[in-house]
């Protein structure tokens, strides 16, 4: 029975191996507001629309079958942050806030040795102004720098950023000089969302069928 021994061999192998020091890997978080899962191509959509995302998940784990628990911003990333449902962490709303008590992803990476930061499209999840109160908590840097929209004001210098912005913050403290500390990064994009504002390339582009 050769096939036992080459395995028995193999274990052999793993246990008489030195341990090795435990090795804390980067996290990226990107999450996408608002965006439909029929407009992937990696799902099945033939527009053309995620060529990037397209070539990552051709070597990446795709799961089909995912849902939000409330078509609501500040509930489903409480969600995804806590790994717990609703009831559970009690974000139910705009402006109900994320209780201290409830344990939260950037809080248990950044005690854990990890740097945090985040970078969010949107004044929908800024912890300063009211919405998403306590999704703060856990990060050394989370850039908002939000606005109420007054009269005339533009809305990509008030109550949003463009997605190149956004990207553009979130590299650039990606690539601060490197420490012995992994990372915690996330980038949430709000372009997708009311009012269905494209930059101008993709609103030439797609003008025959927005």
């Amino acid at each position: 029975m050769p096939q036992f021994r080459c395995a028995a061999l193999i274990v052999v192998f793993l246990g008489l191996a030195p341990p090795r020091a435990a090795v804390h890997p980067n996290i990226l978080l990107i999450t996408l507001d608002t965006t439909r899962a029929d407009r992937m191509g990696f799902l099945g959509s033939k527009r053309g629309l995620t060529p990037a995302l397209d070539a990552f998940a051709r070597t990446a784990t795709v799961f089909t079958r995912a849902y939000a628990q409330a078509p609501v911003t500040t509930v489903s990333h409480a969600t995804l942050l806590t790994g717990s449902y609703p009831a559970g962490h009690r974000v139910n709303d705009f402006g109900a806030p994320l209780p201290a008590a409830v344990p939260y992803l950037p809080q248990l990476l950044r005690d854990a040795g990890y740097r945090t930061a985040a970078f969010v499209g949107s004044l929908i999840l800024d912890p300063r102004n009211g919405t998403a109160p306590g999704f703060d908590r856990g990060f050394d840097v989370y850039d908002a720098g939000f606005r109420l929209r007054g009269p005339g004001d533009d809305r990509y210098r008030s109550v949003e950023r463009r997605g190149e912005e956004v990207v553009t913050r979130a590299l650039a403290w990606s690539r601060q000089p490197a420490s012995e500390r992994a990372s915690f990064l996330w980038v949430h994009l709000f372009d997708p969302h009311d009012p269905y504002d494209p930059p101008a390339d993709l609103k030439t582009r797609f003008a025959a069928s927005p």
